[in-house]
This record gives structure tokens, C-alpha cells and sequence, in this order.
């Protein structure tokens, strides 16, 4: 019972973390792309939007965290030692990722 939990657990956290990823990515095309491309007379974007896409991007990238724990729990029998090494080297760089964007939004 418990690893099915956290393969379905996963598989949503997965799901949700994909869906705010791309509301996030979305948002910064349309409000803060346009703003850096143009010579905007009323300044730069505010900081509110830059820190709410910020705080969207690091919650979508700690739930991507999960599903791959997740993916990594229903696949462990089947992948083997390279499977495990290739676990390890996604979950060190998406935990990366996610300090790289805490420092940038922060």
C-alpha cells in the first residue's frame, strides 16, 4: 500500500508541479518579456510579479521533486544500477535548479 502512495502521490505532485511550471513560464512571457523588450517609460516591471512567478517556478520544480521520487519508486525494480545513477544525477539537478531559482528570486 505504501508504494503505491507514493507512485500516485508522485504522479500528482508531477502533474501539478508541470501545470504551475507552465502557468509560470506563461506569465513571464506576457508580463515580463515585453517589459524587457521594450523602452518602458514607466519603469521596470514591479517586483510583486517577478516574486509570484518566482515563488510559482521554485513550487513547480519541488513538486517535479516528488514525481521523480515517485517515477523513481515504481521503476526501481526495473531500471537496475543505471536507473539509480540516472535517478541521482536528475535529482541533484533539479535540486539545483531549485536553489538556483531561490537565490534569484530571494
Amino acid at each position: 500500500m505504501s508504494a503505491k502512495l507514493v507512485r500516485v502521490g508522485g504522479g500528482l505532485a508531477a502533474i501539478i508541479g508541470g501545470l504551475l511550471g507552465v502557468i509560470a513560464s506563461l506569465m513571464a512571457l506576457v508580463f515580463l518579456l515585453p517589459l524587457s523588450l521594450t523602452q518602458n517609460p514607466n519603469g521596470p516591471p514591479s517586483s510583486g510579479i517577478i516574486t509570484l512567478t518566482g515563488l510559482l517556478l521554485i513550487l513547480a520544480w519541488v513538486l517535479v521533486l516528488g514525481g521523480l521520487v515517485g517515477l523513481h519508486a515504481s521503476q526501481q525494480r526495473v531500471t537496475g544500477p543505471k536507473g539509480e545513477v540516472g535517478f541521482v544525477i536528475a535529482l541533484v539537478g533539479t535540486v539545483l535548479i531549485v536553489g538556483l531559482l531561490c537565490i534569484q528570486t530571494f
